[in-house]
């Protein structure tokens, strides 16, 4: 994934960081008990002459006190996800079921309109 920075002070380059989507876990890293899986890099930027503007804005930021809160919230989003293609599913298969009906009545009645000995285990 790359991710590109612009900063607030016009003064300062752009930045590109790039990270590796992790969609799996290694065998050696495998860990049958948890939900997700969490690639974390640390990466940080330093600043060594910045600019007022940027000294300013650096300032303002506070520092997060929670680094697993995002883990968290990745979980319940997808318990959220799974729980909406759980029901998408079942709703499906009522459909489907529905459909397969209509079909072989509709097919029966084709049959039978054209005069065709109808076939043993199928609807009339």
């Amino acid at each position: 994934i790359k991710m590109m920075l612009t900063f607030v002070d016009p003064a300062e380059k752009q930045i590109t960081l790039s990270h590796m989507l992790k969609l799996y876990p290694n065998a050696d890293t495998l860990q049958p008990n948890k939900k997700s899986l969490i690639s974390e890099n640390y990466d940080e930027i330093v600043f060594l002459e910045p600019s007022e503007t940027m000294s300013q804005a650096l300032a303002s930021m506070a520092p997060s006190t929670n680094k697993r809160q995002a883990a968290r919230d990745y979980d319940q989003e997808e318990e959220r996800q799974l729980e909406v293609l759980q029901n998408a599913k079942v709703k499906l298969r009522h459909l489907l079921r529905d459909f397969k009906t209509r079909y072989q009545e509709a097919d029966a009645q084709v049959k039978a309109l054209k005069g065709e000995p109808r076939v043993e285990g199928t609807p009339a």
